[in-house]
């Protein structure tokens, strides 16, 4: 498993840490992460 949970931007491709963007996520996002049991932040 992954110990760190990273965002790419898919026009840039600059990576984010998930808390970076959390504020930013929209719907559809959030939805895809729910999925996921934890989420751990640095």
């Amino acid at each position: 498993m992954c110990r760190k949970v990273r965002m790419r931007c898919t026009s840039c491709g600059k990576e984010y840490q998930i808390h970076e963007v959390a504020s930013e996520l929209d719907r559809k996002t959030e939805e895809i992460l729910e999925r996921y049991t934890a989420i751990i932040y640095d």
